[in-house]
């Protein structure tokens, strides 16, 4: 999982051109950088030092400098920006040279958008001094403040965070400046050092490694097996020892015709397993009780639940009312090409929970200059059903809700969650919906379907689709809007209605929008106030082969709309929003557009020859 870099070929350096070379073990040359200087720059290959690949493999490295590697002392400086094609991540602490590589996996670049923070993670309370681990927390932008609000970067193979746990931090010289910043800012403190020595002094025949799929916390930990291969060792932490756990050839032991012992792997494929003192047999559907509440403040004991293995689970809870619902069927997963559901994980014991987002905002406080950081949660349809896991050695109270971790997917990419909108679209989880939305929000609004599309995690706009459907969390009710032609001038004449190419748009490109006020004007008419909608930024640009010919939305400028036949524009403008829209919204708009954009309309040639036509 992590490899030592093997020197860059090139160096830059602030404050001059030169640089010092030295020779490997390997007979290879490599140039270092002073000590003393102060930043790191992106390095550039020589020109004639690594052929045409040599770029690609500078470009995929990364020389961060980290101020801490404390959660709570984290500073802007610490941010990582991560592209596509990062592989490995070369940290710094303050004006030393980067000494050890971090990659993701071999040679396996960084996952898209795991941008964020380096950290050291440790439980608290901590069971075992040599609980802790180096991960990385992914944020959308350098702000320490949104810390609480990411998620670790996780395996796909393993199913657990990525990182370094401490005990190879201490022993493997690669990451002894790690370590040793960690005793710097008093994560580790002496007592500590003192301690995960003895421990490691007592662990004989014990190899560290790099991978930290390798090290168990606990025996009770799961752990990831590649059964395409014939050998598998662990390092599982006790409260006084670390020691080797050896489980090779246990499903490679055959026997030959001739009976002789053959140790060749039969089987393939990767997946998590647990140690068990007996065999499990996997629950069909079992019902966990009725659940006083899915608020995070509010959990009793009682709502404590043991859901190991089990494919299906009826989960219940009372309304707000008081009243009692009959129970939903939730299931962990459903196999791919089949109708099987997933079993839960063993050991998934904790509490069902409503997660929703917080919504952060600053502001400047009038008395002391100082800008605040505040926050709300998002609506109450657009939270997630989660269930926090447990660990074992605790016990099962509310209390230790902040010291377990939700519950993963089978790839281990994102924590299992079931989306409110998915409730309200699943027949077998409308009365879990009915539990946790209240009746008042989910009544649609006036002249708007009841029916609710599959939720959406990005708000953008396609602009090849003349028509949108868009799911509106108003504060009052949970809505749908539909939105047809909005990017092509539809003729006043229904013979040139049914002629091709006027329910299709000549525009391309995708992009990010908004619904913003307008004060539009025209020629003898009374101004009035519509809804329009603002380009702020494009996700995929527009074609450039059809830019000359066609017309193309600017970014920053309002939505166009455009005749397929005289390739005419105007501005789209919704002039009956306020009984198309929840009053709610209505007034939102109004709060945030005070003082709309003047725009004005005029007729268009196509509109006056469709009318003169009609006459005749």
């Amino acid at each position: 999982m992590f490899r030592a870099a093997k020197g860059c070929s090139s160096l830059i350096y602030p404050g001059g051109s030169r640089t010092y070379a030295t020779t490997t073990s390997h007979g290879r040359r490599r140039r270092h950088i002073p000590k003393t200087a102060s930043e790191w720059v992106e390095p550039r290959s020589a020109p004639n030092s690594g052929g045409r690949n040599s770029k690609k493999r500078v470009l995929n490295r990364i020389y961060p400098i980290i101020e801490s590697l404390d959660p709570e002392q984290l500073t802007p400086s610490g941010f990582i920006r991560i592209s596509s094609h990062t592989t490995r991540i070369v940290p710094r602490f303050g004006s030393s040279a980067p000494r050890q590589a971090l990659h993701y996996g071999g040679t396996l670049p960084f996952p898209k958008g795991s941008s964020g923070f380096l950290y050291f993670h440790r439980p608290n309370p901590c069971p075992n001094v040599a609980f802790g681990s180096l991960r990385f927390r992914i944020v959308p932008r350098p702000d320490p403040r949104l810390f609480e609000a990411g998620h670790d970067l996780m395996m796909k193979s393993t199913g657990k965070p990525w990182g370094i746990h401490l005990a190879s931090l201490k022993s493997l010289r690669p990451f002894q400046h790690i370590y040793q910043k960690l005793m710097q800012d008093g994560i580790i403190t002496q007592a500590d050092d003192l301690k995960l020595t003895q421990m490691l002094a007592s662990a004989k025949d014990v190899r560290l490694e790099r991978q930290h799929k390798s090290v168990l916390e606990s025996i009770l930990d799961t752990f990831s097996v590649d059964f395409s291969k014939r050998r598998r060792n662990f390092l599982v932490l006790d409260s006084t020892t670390i020691y080797k756990l050896d489980i090779s050839a246990v499903w490679t032991r055959n026997r030959t015709p001739e009976g002789k012992l053959d140790y060749q792997s039969w089987y393939s494929g990767t997946y998590i397993c647990a140690m068990f003192d007996c065999v499990s047999l996997t629950i069909l559907a079992t019902g966990v009780g009725l659940l006083s509440t899915f608020e995070q403040d509010k959990l009793k004991p009682s709502d404590y639940c043991d859901i190991s293995l089990q494919s299906c689970v009826k989960l219940s809870s009372a309304t707000p009312f008081g009243k009692t619902l009959e129970p939903s069927n939730i299931r962990y997963g459903w196999s791919r090409g089949s109708l099987k559901p997933y079993p839960f994980p063993p050991r998934t014991k904790g509490f069902f929970y409503y997660r929703r987002n917080m919504v952060l905002d600053s502001i400047v406080d009038e008395e002391t200059g100082e800008e605040v950081l505040t926050g709300y949660p998002t609506h109450v349809a657009a939270g997630q059903l989660r269930f926090r896991v447990v660990p074992d050695p605790l016990p099962s109270s509310p209390e230790m809700f902040d010291y377990g971790s939700d519950l993963m997917m089978e790839d281990g990419l994102r924590p299992w969650n079931i989306h409110a909108l998915a409730m309200q679209r699943r027949q077998e989880c409308h009365t879990l919906y009915d539990s946790i939305v209240p009746p008042q929000r989910t009544q649609p609004h006036r002249g708007i379907p009841r029916t609710l599309p599959p939720e959406r995690e990005i708000p953008q706009r396609h602009l090849l689709q003349n028509s949108v459907q868009l799911i509106l969390l108003d504060p009052d009710c949970v809505t749908k809007i539909a939105l047809r032609h909005i990017l092509s001038i539809q003729p006043r004449t229904r013979s040139e209605i049914r002629e091709s190419g006027h329910d299709q748009s000549v525009y391309s490109g995708k992009a990010l929008v908004r619904f913003e006020l307008v004060n539009v004007t025209r020629k003898n008419n009374v101004p009035s106030i519509r809804l329009a909608i603002r380009i702020l930024q494009w996700i995929e640009p527009p074609d450039s082969d059809a830019s000359d010919t066609l017309p193309v939305q600017q970014e920053g400028e309002l939505l166009k709309k455009c005749d397929p036949k005289t390739l005419e524009e105007r501005v789209w403008t919704k002039k009956s929003f306020v009984d198309f829209l929840p009053p709610a919204s209505v007034q939102m708009l109004f709060d945030a557009y005070p003082n709309s954009e003047t725009v004005t309309l005029g007729r268009l040639k196509s509109n006056r020859v469709s009318v003169q036509e009609e006459k005749v």
